[in-house]
């Protein structure tokens, strides 16, 4: 690759990838990255190149790429942002209450490697917020799922899902609901038996 041809494609690469054209600027991020592997000039296109994913709602590449950067750069001025940009996709990939939490848990697992990585910064306000919104969310399928058990008529099931509920989440704001219905389950199941 001569020197005009590296110039005009690293040129091209900026171009795209400053005007939100990252389906452009994915292939020449790629071609560079292949070419300049090995060199200072890499780390910079390395740091763009998941935000062009990112950029395009694509959360899951982008966090594997966010993490690969912080994998092969640990020490760079980058490596903070890309640790969190990594936690922050899997947040955005996080659903609804009401559907499977995997997401959930990798967003937290990841944000928790982040704060215990960076105590000192200026992100853990955040951080912190995003942990108990995710948190939260899981709180509410935890419940939910031990609901239904009641409501199927499975008092057992429900009394041990709502005991684990209130192992995972003891500072819940429906302790005494939970309780309640604990005492409830254990109750009917009796009762049943």
């Amino acid at each position: 690759l001569k020197s005009s041809d590296y110039d005009l494609k690293q040129l091209k690469a900026k171009e795209f990838y400053n005007s939100g054209q990252y389906v452009k600027a994915i292939p020449l991020f790629e071609e560079l990255i292949g070419i300049l592997k090995g060199t200072q000039d890499v780390e910079d296109f390395y740091y763009f190149y998941p935000y062009c994913y990112y950029g395009q709602s694509d959360y899951q590449f982008a966090s594997y790429y966010f993490k690969n950067f912080v994998d092969y750069y640990p020490r760079s001025p980058k490596a903070e942002d890309a640790r969190f940009m990594s936690a922050y996709c899997y947040y955005k990939l996080s659903p609804v209450a009401e559907l499977d939490q995997d997401y959930s848990q990798k967003a937290i697992d990841a944000f928790q490697l982040f704060a215990n990585t960076y105590p000192e910064s200026d992100q853990i306000d955040e951080v912190n917020e995003l942990i108990d919104e995710l948190r939260a969310k899981m709180e509410v399928k935890a419940n939910a799922a031990a609901k239904l058990y009641f409501d199927m008529k499975d008092y057992l099931s429900a009394a041990k899902a709502l005991n684990n509920l209130l192992l995972e989440y003891p500072d819940t704001d429906n302790q005494e609901d939970i309780e309640y219905m604990i005492m409830e389950s254990y109750y009917l199941y009796a009762e049943n038996s």
